[in-house]
């Protein structure tokens, strides 16, 4: 199995030859802080929360902040939000050709389509954070605080006790209302103890690099749930960051942003700290979990496996925490290991997905091999 080839999201990507790879990292690196420019969510109080057991020392990252500006850079000269009015939409649109949406889901139309890029189909959703809890209802089902704390977007009901059918219940922190009911969640994020709360996450469905084609990809099926990274890793991963599963980097609001490394950098007031987790493609068609909760899926390496045959959307969960002060004494609650922090780097995902919408911006995005930028459903419309 391979990992994904970039800092951010490309998952498993493998087009062709090592430099072609790493070529193409770079470039996806530049185009995802083109597109995670999103709303920065109102900060709830921060809660204190008890962390996993930590040593007596710990050894810190440097305490050097990257600058307020990196001229090399690419920085993009348009936020990623309308500017329009939000309009809520059920079963009619004034887009012409657009599909009917569930009651619930808000959508503005907004003009916006899909374009080409690089032939990668990309979907992309805003979550906001939505609470916090000791839980991990794939890994402790129905074990209530038998987790190290975990900071939950998406759903706003997830908890030990989750099942589809719960989440298909819920509300939703994510763009568009009921449009997507999807339970994702990290580690938390502690600053001396205290949670990190003012934080959200942007999270990519893709084509991928992996050697399956637009047309290929299928919708995942509703239930499916999925954990990537290593919540027990407690060394430093050594592979260069196209390999690797899991990366960091710091982000500035306008910008520009630090290059990706292993382990959590230090990152200065006014910066994000952007922790992102590459998920496995591959399906395979049968099971929606499995005892290790990884051997269903697989990452693809010059396409799916025939163990693993059928491809649904890359998915890459970016996690974005505001830094406000010091990041000299923020740790992931699943470090529990002497040594920079961010080894411990993990996400969890269990779908519950209007299918009606994945629908839309499989066709329009995905399928087509087209870049839609946040939110956007590729015809016109953007959830909201």
């Amino acid at each position: 199995m391979r990992g994904p080839t970039s800092a951010t999201d490309r998952q498993g990507e493998r087009t062709g030859p090592g430099r072609r790879r790493r070529a193409q990292a770079t470039l996806g690196l530049v185009a995802l802080v083109a597109v995670l420019l999103a709303c920065r969510p109102a900060a709830p109080p921060p809660a204190p929360l008890v962390p996993a057991p930590r040593p007596t020392t710990t050894v810190r990252p440097s305490t050097t902040v990257p600058p307020t500006t990196v001229p090399t850079t690419v920085r993009p000269t348009t936020t990623v939000r309308p500017t329009t009015t939000t309009t809520t939409t059920t079963t009619s649109s004034t887009v012409p050709g657009s599909a009917p949406l569930p009651a619930g889901v808000r959508v503005a139309d907004v003009g916006e389509r899909g374009e080409f890029t690089d032939g990668v189909g990309a979907f992309r959703i805003v979550c906001d954070y939505s609470h916090s809890r000791s839980d991990d209802p794939i890994v402790h089902p129905g074990h209530t605080g038998m987790s190290h704390p975990h900071t939950f977007y998406g759903n706003t009901t997830t908890a030990a006790g989750t099942t589809t059918e719960s989440l298909r219940q819920g509300s939703s922190t994510c763009r568009g209302g009921t449009a997507n009911r999807s339970a994702y969640w990290v580690p938390a994020m502690l600053d001396d103890g205290v949670e990190v709360t003012r934080t959200w996450t942007v999270t990519y469905y893709k084509s991928g690099y992996g050697g399956v084609a637009p047309e290929d990809v299928r919708p995942m099926p509703t239930g499916l749930r999925i954990v990537a990274g290593e919540a027990r890793r407690t060394t430093a991963d050594t592979r260069p960051a196209y390999l690797r599963h899991t990366t960091w980097f710091c982000m500035h609001p306008l910008g520009d942003f630090t290059p990706a490394t292993a382990e959590m950098q230090p990152c200065a007031p006014g910066w994000e700290v952007v922790m992102t987790v590459a998920f496995p493609q591959c399906w395979d068609g049968v099971r929606l979990d499995s005892a290790d909760h990884i051997s269903h899926m697989a990452y693809p390496d010059g396409g799916c496996p025939a163990t693993h045959p059928v491809p649904i959307p890359a998915i890459t969960i970016n996690t974005h925490w505001e830094v406000t002060d010091s990041t000299d004494g923020w740790r992931l609650s699943s470090d529990t290991y002497d040594g920079p922090a961010g080894r411990s780097a993990h996400a969890d995902w269990w779908n519950a997905w209007d299918p009606a919408v994945v629908s839309v911006w499989m066709t329009n995005c995905v399928q087509a091999g087209l870049d839609c930028h946040a939110d956007l459903l590729g015809d016109g419309r953007r959830l909201v």
